[in-house]
């Protein structure tokens, strides 16, 4: 047995502003030497995980290869930049089912399809639901109402697409000044939170959006099981372990019909176009007034949910695939393990 550190190589401005505006570059893989002495000095072995545009930069093929070869380094893909990557420049933009990856993932690679193995998150019961008395204090707190607001809990990164979803409810608002229903977005990183509420208090949105920061897990869990619906606007994901718990909390979803969501929630979320604003403000539109689609897809909800599975199943699935590369472990003529077909002696 052996320890490895996996390393994510990203390019700059991954969750940046400008990372949707100008191509990202990959510069900083350059910068990968400083991690040679984790293997020199102290003998742990590196597994890099790249995402798209490392992976196809010539000058990073030849920084991996240096640590393939000099390092014993493994090198592999960051599976969710693959999957959901920028809408622009790049070969694909419609979301691949995990189930899927291996045949377009392995294309170009020298390890056999049965070798990629896809588990997907299965903890949806992470949050525990509470006594009305233990929520009711912290709704007061946070000047919110049982079922009278919508939920969007994600940092406050760029990518995470707040602004459109502040424009979106402004639009909303001004449709619906009779409407009582508020957005609350809850999230860390205080300088970004500082940005957006600006914004909500010169679009006169100040009475409507509630930017609490980050919570306790209590509070967090009281904020969220009291909400009228999930609303999940983000337009890089990826897993999106927010719907989960929603399901399981009995919660409506509304979110992006692209990158990971879609894979997650199945048929059991009301769908919108992440760029497009007047799409989100439809879709809050139809949560808001149309009980029997809340209805209807809380039950659907709770389907998809059964077919999860859950964190023993997901437990076993890891098991499995441990227990089968122990029996079936691929080696190169030294018998080492292979890190392709050809050490493998494979044609």
């Amino acid at each position: 047995m052996r320890l490895v550190i996996s390393i994510d190589v990203e390019e700059e401005g991954l969750f940046s502003g400008r990372y949707q505006r100008i191509p990202p570059g990959v510069e900083n893989v350059r910068e990968l030497h400083r991690l040679e002495f984790i293997t020199s000095e102290f003998g742990f072995h590196l597994t890099l995980l790249t995402t798209y545009r490392v992976a196809v930069s010539p000058p990073c093929q030849e920084i991996l290869q240096y640590f393939r070869d000099n390092f014993v380094a493994e090198i592999g893909a960051h599976l969710h930049h693959w999957i959901t990557p920028p809408f622009q420049d790049l070969p694909y933009c419609e979301p691949i089912r995990s189930d899927l990856l291996p045949p377009p993932l392995l294309e170009n690679s020298t390890l056999e399809p049965d070798r990629a193995i896809s588990i997907p998150i299965q903890l949806p019961h992470r949050l525990k639901k509470q006594p009305a008395k233990d929520v009711d204090p912290i709704l007061q707190r946070l000047g919110v109402g049982g079922n009278e607001f919508l939920l969007y809990p994600a940092n406050f990164w760029t990518h995470k697409n707040h602004r459109m979803l502040l424009t979106a409810f402004a639009i909303y608002r001004a449709r619906h000044p009779e409407s009582n229903l508020r957005l609350v977005c809850t999230g860390a990183l205080e300088n970004e939170k500082k940005v957006l509420q600006e914004a909500v208090y010169r679009m006169g949105q100040k009475d409507w959006v509630i930017l609490p920061g980050f919570l306790t897990e209590e509070e967090f869990t009281a904020i969220f099981a009291s909400c009228l619906a999930l609303v999940y606007p983000s337009l890089y994901e990826g897993f999106g372990m927010p719907v989960l718990e929603a399901m399981a909390l009995e919660k409506p979803v509304i979110c992006i019909n692209v990158a990971s969501l879609h894979e997650v929630a199945g048929d059991a979320a009301f769908y919108f176009d992440p760029r497009k604003p007047r799409q989100i403000v439809n879709a809050i539109e139809r949560i808001a007034t149309d009980k029997d689609l809340r209805k209807r897809l809380i039950g659907l909800g709770r389907h998809r949910l059964a077919e999860s599975g859950g964190p023993e199943k997901m437990a076993r699935e890891y098991l499995d695939v441990f227990l089968d590369v122990m029996r079936k472990p691929v080696c190169n003529r030294a018998g080492q393990p292979a890190l392709n077909k050809r050490e493998a002696g494979s044609e």
